[in-house]
């Protein structure tokens, strides 16, 4: 079936667009295109990775993909159309079976409906750290299989603090369609806090259903203050010369887009549109539709947005956390930076009640602490990040990473993260990451 073709020969009928969100085997029936939605919403020494695989005229492929820190969380999408409602909302993720968390499906025209499957693969343990490829199989949409694509966001304490946000649905951007699957994307965004200082983020986004590297397209963004941009596209259009940002890169129907995006001083969102850019060159003697506007899906997208922290600061805190072996962890800490000192200076105990492991620091190398505010909260959530030298079971040669989050009182929901390395191996003999079960963790304002 030549998927150009079928749009244009239906340009002309009148069209419902229905959307099926669906959560576990629940169908509810909504209306229109699906925009983008909060996916993930975390803060930490976090980066996102992100590779797909086009799938085109197949059924299984391969994604490769480097990991550089500690898995955080994992996604799996994929996508493509069917007749009806059938869909395939399974298929095999590196040999294991996985049944999307998530479906949403929208009527597209006729028998057809497009589908986008959201898989949270994180506890399943199949993404490895470093470079691996996985294999997708068994993806089976009735009509057209658009690809896969898997996207990891990652710990590593030497990155800078980063706030991460992960958007996704199913918007359209179809050529020679009009609202509300084409003929451009919506305008989506991301909202943050300002900063004092200009900050280079990254970007990445999805897309299914892309094909050819002269089928136009563009992808507009613009950072600001104040009220938000409902169209980015400029009178008129894009320009039909020049590299067209989406382009089956990861094979047929398939595209993992990037970009850095400067956030300037004061900026308090990025909005971003992807354009259907309008063009009708004569396909004969061409493949069809090469040169056409790009027909596609919008299926997630993601910004890294690095948070300015500041050298010093004081923050104390004490209580217990649940471990991943099932048992509990106690934990008291200290640390403080004088404006006049040239280092921090503070202590940390970690004991481990089910191994019986014990953690102890007597000196710092670095401490900062800022604030991160997401979606305007009534009050900030405050961070601190401290390391240093540290004995493990009362033997030198280990170092700590301490990331500690304030959420005002009464601190239930205070949160506590602990990495213990041995010898500058990049693989943590301790990992523990939680919300106290009981406890408070306080950030005071500055010492002098």
């Amino acid at each position: 079936m030549n998927l150009g073709g079928d749009i244009l020969k239906t340009s002309k009928i009148a069209i419902i667009f229905c959307l099926l969100l669906v959560t576990s085997s629940v169908l509810p029936l909504v209306f229109a295109d699906v925009p983008l939605t909060s996916k993930f919403d975390q803060t930490g020494h976090y980066g996102i990775v992100a590779a797909g695989v086009g799938l085109r005229g197949k059924t299984s492929g391969t994604i490769s993909i480097d990991v550089p820190g500690t898995v955080v969380a994992a996604y799996l999408y994929w996508s493509g159309y069917d007749i009806q409602t059938g869909g395939d909302n399974s298929v095999k993720f590196d040999g294991t079976a996985v049944t999307a968390d998530q479906t949403y499906a929208g009527e597209w025209f006729s028998y057809y409906y497009h589908f986008v499957y959201v898989k949270d693969i994180t506890a399943l343990g199949l993404v490895n750290i470093g470079s691996d490829t996985y294999a997708v199989a068994e993806l089976t949409l009735g009509v057209m299989n658009y690809g896969a694509g898997l996207l990891v966001v990652y710990e590593d304490m030497s990155l800078p603090t980063a706030r991460i946000v992960i958007l996704d649905g199913l918007d359209g951007f179809w050529f020679g369609w009009g609202s509300p699957v084409g003929p451009d994307s919506e305008v989506f965004s991301f909202d943050f806090n300002p900063a004092s200082v200009d900050r280079e983020a990254n970007m990445f986004l999805f897309a299914g259903g892309t094909e050819h590297t002269d089928r136009p397209n563009e992808i507009y963004m613009e950072t600001g203050t104040g009220t938000k941009p409902t169209n980015l596209v400029p009178p008129g259009g894009g320009a039909l010369d020049g590299d067209y940002p989406l382009w089956a890169s990861d094979g047929s129907a398939w595209d993992t887009y990037t970009q850095q995006v400067t956030l300037e001083t004061g900026d308090e969102w990025l909005c971003v549109q992807v354009e259907s850019i309008d063009n009708y060159e004569d396909p004969r003697d061409q493949p069809p539709y090469n040169g056409r506007g790009t027909s596609a899906l919008l299926i997630a997208t993601g910004l890294v947005i690095p948070i300015p922290g500041v050298p010093g600061g004081k923050v104390t805190g004490g209580g217990q956390i649940p471990i991943r072996s099932g048992g509990k962890g106690s934990f008291g800490f200290n640390a403080m930076w004088f404006s006049k000192d040239p280092a921090p200076k503070g202590e940390l105990e970690y004991v481990d009640h089910d191994s019986g492991d014990k953690v102890h620091a007597h000196e710092l190398d670095w401490l900062e602490v800022w604030e991160d505010n997401p979606g305007n909260k009534p009050w900030p959530k405050r961070y601190a990040f401290f390391s240093g030298p540290c004995t493990f079971n009362h033997e030198s040669g280990y170092y700590f990473e301490c990331l500690v989050e304030d959420d005002m009182e009464p601190g239930e929901d205070d949160a506590f993260k602990l990495l213990v390395y041995e010898d500058g191996n990049p693989i943590p003999i301790i990992d523990e990451d939680a919300t106290l079960l009981h406890g408070n963790i306080q950030i005071h304002k500055p010492p002098k």
